[in-house]
């Protein structure tokens, strides 16, 4: 993971899906739009972000946990104790799991088709 990864996953978690060009245009990161494209498809195989067509994508729940401290991207591996002073602390993963729950329900409720 490289700096610009943690500057897109905060971007993405605080502003919601966005594609590079959100992204460059925002003056957020100074790096070129083709190497943010370049790090949001490894940051998606990596299953930090998910892809939703035309280029945007969104923030999983790995990446949010990745960002609070309760993944090692390093190890590649989930911290299972969550220790203040080491990261994560237990409220920080409820929201990140209560986040992605209301993600999940926005998705199911605009892919519901329509009722006459």
């Amino acid at each position: 993971m490289s700096i610009w990864d943690d500057r897109i996953l905060e971007y993405i978690d605080d502003r919601g899906p966005a594609a590079p060009k959100q992204i460059s245009d925002s003056d957020y990161i100074h790096v070129t739009r083709q190497h943010l494209s370049n790090r949001m498809k490894y940051l998606e195989e990596k299953d930090f972000l998910k892809a939703l067509g035309n280029g945007v994508y969104k923030i999983t729940t790995k990446g949010r946990l990745y960002l609070a401290g309760g993944y090692d991207a390093d190890r590649e591996e989930y911290l299972e104790n969550y220790n203040p002073s080491d990261g994560i602390r237990n409220y920080e993963h409820m929201i990140i799991e209560l986040q992605q729950r209301m993600d999940n329900l926005m998705e199911m409720r605009e892919n519901r088709p329509e009722e006459d």
